[in-house]
């Protein structure tokens, strides 16, 4: 129970104090961008309700940092996480909201759009 007690902690620190996404604001240059937005957006209101999520976000917190000090510093580096990392995930957290807020037809759509291309 001590266990999940200070996972619980760890997590409220994580909500209230470091609203960062360090990779995708290093990528995208401003915390205030909209693809940043919406990886914030898709932490708060679908990673963080689950368990699994929960631990990713605390590891994600401990370790990306150094990483997004690393993009930061390189263009190549910003390209590539861009291509790879953080459009990938953007397009994952969009589907993934439009399936929740019940509008499988435009995510089907989009699928669809993006299978033929």
């Amino acid at each position: 129970m001590i266990v999940s007690w200070e996972f619980e902690v760890e997590i409220s620190k994580i909500t209230k104090s470091e609203k960062g996404c360090f990779i995708a604001t290093a990528t995208m240059g401003d915390y205030n961008h909209p693809i940043v937005t919406d990886l914030r957006l898709f932490r708060d209101n679908w990673l963080l309700k689950r368990s699994w999520g929960r631990y990713f976000t605390i590891l994600y917190y401990q370790f990306s940092p150094t990483i997004a000090r690393l993009i930061d510093k390189s263009i190549i580096l910003k390209k590539i996480s861009y291509y790879f990392l953080v459009k990938p995930i953007q397009i994952l957290a969009i589907t993934i909201r439009d399936l929740s807020f019940n509008n499988i037809q435009r995510s089907v759509g989009l699928i669809f759009k993006l299978w033929k291309r």
